[in-house]
């Protein structure tokens, strides 16, 4: 999705890119593209949290993966955060009410 945005980090060097209120309001794909960024984060939140699990089981130390995880949510409440920015730019009232009820569960 990046690449036919053309919103790639570059080849070389990595160089973050911020998704701004403009871009959104010209292509809904870049909302698209921070909402994936917040799912992905979720994800391996839960996979880690499975991780915690299994390891409480077998009498293994999960101290690491709990802070990984712990992580990886603060991270995805980041992304949240700033996908509301975003939408209060870009989106009408009906998609910013639902941005903020998707932000409040993450």
């Amino acid at each position: 999705m990046r690449k036919t945005l053309k919103f790639t980090h570059g080849r070389k060097q990595y160089v973050k890119k911020q998704v701004s209120a403009e871009e959104a309001s010209k292509n809904h794909k870049f909302v698209h593209l921070m909402v994936f960024k917040c799912e992905a984060n979720w994800a391996y939140a839960m996979l880690q949290r499975q991780i915690v699990a299994a390891a409480a089981k077998d009498a293994r130390n999960p101290n690491r993966v709990k802070y990984l995880a712990k992580k990886r949510l603060q991270r995805v409440s980041q992304s949240a955060q700033e996908l509301m920015k975003v939408a209060q730019g870009a989106l009408d009232a009906y998609r910013q009410v639902e941005i903020e009820a998707y932000a409040s569960y993450m």
